[in-house]
């Protein structure tokens, strides 16, 4: 079918101007939701920006009470160290001094003591107990890294005061051994002796009461440059630390 050019014309034009009145609708349309999108956007923003100076606001409404409540749980933590601070030292000074034992008034004749040899070493050992002469002892007494560190630790803990009367952590092992170890003995035999290595051996002994009877004990001994002397191993220290302390340590692990 032939169609006139004018009527086509005619045509394409009305066809133009009404697919440029749906775009003109469709840029409209974009154009308010693009302005609805920005509109939320900004809504959103004033919201969160509201939110966050209400909890600005609350937090800072409530950061005294906390911090009050805070400062006084902390007092209430430092009194409570402190009073277990005192107890401890209470209970320690108690400890050593119920374990004290007085020298005697008139002490008789006594053996100078000796490191000369292992039997002259435990014969000192020994009268330096049964008097219980802690000083003398302590310098008969050796004690090993481990041992030491461990006495150190036990000397550090005691209140400035009792601590002050000990002149050394051996003389303070001495004291507690002297307390602790049997003071009816009368003199100590050695049976053999096995050296260990270069300074260090072990002494088989019989120990003699002073009322009669004996019984036999294993002594570690370490031979210095001064003289031999009795070595106190780690395991006694830890007891010692136990019942002056009344703490037992566990080990690590």
């Amino acid at each position: 079918m032939h169609v006139a050019p004018t009527k086509f014309l005619c045509g394409l034009g009305a066809l133009i101007v009404a697919l440029g009145a749906a775009i003109g609708l469709v840029l409209r349309a974009t154009a308010e939701l693009r302005a609805e999108v920005n509109a939320a956007r900004a809504q959103r923003a004033e919201l969160r920006d509201a939110q966050g100076r209400r909890d600005a606001l609350e937090c800072a409404q409530s950061a005294p009470a906390t911090v009050a409540q805070v400062e006084r749980d902390v007092a209430a933590l430092a009194s409570a160290r402190a009073e277990l601070a005192t107890a401890r030292g209470e209970f320690q000074r108690v400890s050593l001094a119920a374990m004290r034992r007085e020298s005697p008034v008139d002490p008789p004749a006594r053996p100078a003591p000796s490191r000369a040899d292992p039997a002259a070493l435990l014969q000192s050992v020994v009268r330096a107990v049964a008097d219980g002469e802690a000083e003398e002892l302590a310098a008969l007494i050796d004690l090993d890294e481990a041992a030491r560190a461990e006495a150190e630790a036990l000397l550090a803990e005691l209140p400035g005061d009792v601590r002050a009367e000990y002149a050394s952590v051996e003389h303070l092992v001495a004291s507690v051994m002297v307390a602790k170890t049997d003071g009816h003995l009368a003199d100590a035999r050695v049976d053999a002796i096995m050296p260990l290595n270069s300074d260090e051996s072990t002494a088989r002994t019989t120990l003699v009461r002073a009322g009669g009877g004996t019984r036999t004990a294993t002594f570690r001994l370490r031979q210095t440059t001064d003289g031999w002397r009795l070595r106190v191993p780690l395991r006694v220290i830890e007891g010692y630390r136990a019942l002056v302390t009344g703490v037992v340590r566990r080990p690590a692990g």
